[in-house]
């Protein structure tokens, strides 16, 4: 059964949106794979860039039709009225959006228009009264539980233990894929594109000793830096098991190099993960303290565990608890060091932006603001209680997160 979409969020696919619209995109993609001379700004974006500018504006025309004033002969520009604008920008807040994904759509918006409009450059969009649009948010963002990577461990290898014993084949193979998922992402929390990415005899190759080597190309990693590390030792077994049995089982015959695979057969995509993730979290954890996979990033701060204390039963224990590099190391210097650039851009924002005279308010473009102040605080919560395999130590955290035992 399909899932209900409300109307007031929905976001049209290119193929609903306006014959006009649709017409001049392809022409601007068609102009971008041309000769040099008749290129426009759609030949600058990548492919990312180019599905997320066409996810916003989608939203934009969703806005609109939900509102009943899109008109589909209007020239795109034309649209982007200062009240539309403004009543886009309120209807987003009341929508509970956060402040990252407003400035998102509009930012969205604002690439789509040039694409189709390229006389201007629809700086107006982001910059209403040339003032940045941040400058009309709060720009907080949303409080997160953070775990123990420790709690996240043993509770991945939990997961996979209940699966060898489930009888259902269907809960057995989703179980030991997301119990082995969450392990790894315990261990080395890759971004979830990067984690997607991973493919048998090339990002993921086994190596004459046995051991599984994880080699990510830049243009694999999202700050184009090439990553390459061991799969952790302590979780060879599980890897094994899981390649000879439930990764054949989900396959069904079909043919994929991926590492992850769906119940389809076929690579697992982004929301497949966070769903699985969503949904097993929400069994161990509650409704409350429930994640997706790229809450893992959030634990880097914290201690890593130093060792997995459990293997699949068929191999021995001294085998599961071979000593192997850390590339935890890596990730975690890594994460620190743009966490100070983050911290010196916005000491830096700080300042300058006490320079600047008064403007308008937040949550509404044409009013007029007091000075903008910023505050950041770290608060410990404990409302869970200690878990029978180790004691769980939520974190309220807001970034840049700082950690607090």
């Amino acid at each position: 059964m399909a899932s209900h979409i409300d109307p007031a969020r929905s976001v049209l696919k290119r193929a609903a949106w306006p014959d006009r619209d649709r017409d001049v995109l392809e022409a601007a993609l068609q102009a971008a794979l041309g000769r040099f001379s008749a290129r426009g700004y759609a030949a600058t974006l990548s492919g990312r860039s180019l599905f997320k500018a066409e996810q916003g504006y989608g939203r934009w025309l969703g806005y609109l039709m939900y509102h009943n004033v899109l008109d589909p002969n209007a020239e795109p520009a034309s649209r982007a009225s200062f009240e539309q604008i403004s009543g886009y920008f309120a209807f987003l807040k009341s929508q509970n959006n956060a402040d990252t994904s407003i400035l998102g759509r509009f930012t969205e918006l604002r690439m789509m228009l040039r694409i189709l409009d390229p006389t201007c450059d629809h700086l107006r969009i982001v910059k209403p009264h040339g003032q940045p649009l941040r400058s009309f948010l709060k720009m907080q963002r949303r409080e997160v539980i953070v775990y123990d990577p420790g709690v996240l461990l043993d509770w991945g290898i939990s997961l996979m233990e209940e699966a060898l014993a489930n009888p259902r084949h269907e809960q057995r193979r989703l179980r030991m894929r997301t119990g082995l998922m969450a392990a790894f992402l315990s261990l080395i929390p890759l971004r979830v594109r990067s984690l997607l990415s991973l493919e048998l005899g090339k990002s993921l190759i086994q190596e004459p000793d046995g051991r599984w080597r994880i080699s990510l190309s830049e243009r694999q990693v999202k700050n184009r830096r090439a990553f390459d590390v061991y799969w952790p030792a302590c979780l060879a077994g599980w890897l094994e098991r899981y390649l000879t049995v439930e990764r054949r089982e989900l396959l069904g015959g079909k043919t994929c190099d991926h590492l992850w695979v769906s119940s389809s057969g076929h690579a697992l995509n982004k929301n497949g993960t966070n769903y699985s993730m969503q949904t097993y979290s929400a069994q161990r954890f509650g409704e409350e303290g429930a994640f997706c996979t790229h809450r893992f990033r959030h634990c880097l701060p914290l201690s890593s565990p130093s060792s997995c204390p459990r293997g699949p039963p068929s191999r021995p224990a001294s085998s599961m608890s071979a000593p192997g590099p850390s590339p935890r190391t890596m990730i975690v210097e890594r994460a620190s060091s743009q966490r100070a650039c983050f911290t010196r851009r916005w000491k830096t924002g700080e300042q300058r932006r006490k320079r600047l005279p008064p403007g308008p308010s937040r949550g509404d473009i044409g009013a007029i603001r007091p000075q903008r102040t910023r505050t950041t605080t770290h608060e410990p919560i404990s409302f869970y209680p200690p878990s029978s395999r180790g004691a769980l130590r939520p974190l309220l955290v807001r970034e840049p997160a700082r950690c607090v035992d």
